[in-house]
């Protein structure tokens, strides 16, 4: 079984990982759909970075949308998993 230190720990990894995976593609398909490529938009703007994916694609970026978008989803539920790791670590700790 595995320890819950060690769940909490690799969410938080996988929310890590997952979400600058997601930024990345997303970047990745703006450069591809405008042909303009700026960091700038990402500190002026970085919620558009944390929501899903909208804007429509053509052809073949039509897969790295549907990553884009999974990734959010591996990134949310890796969230909810170490918050109720992290509150069953505090509760054990707390007695």
């Amino acid at each position: 079984m595995m320890n819950l230190s060690l769940l909490h720990n690799l969410s938080g990894c996988t929310i890590f990982l997952a979400l600058m995976a997601k930024v990345a593609l997303q970047l990745w398909l703006d450069y591809l759909q405008t042909n303009v490529f700026s960091f700038r938009s990402i500190v002026l703007f970085p919620k558009h970075y944390f929501l899903p994916y909208r804007n429509k694609v053509d052809g073949p970026c039509r897969n790295l949308k549907k990553v884009a978008n999974f990734l959010l989803i591996v990134a949310a539920v890796a969230l909810v998993v170490n918050i109720v790791a992290g509150l069953l670590i505090y509760q054990s700790q707390k007695r």
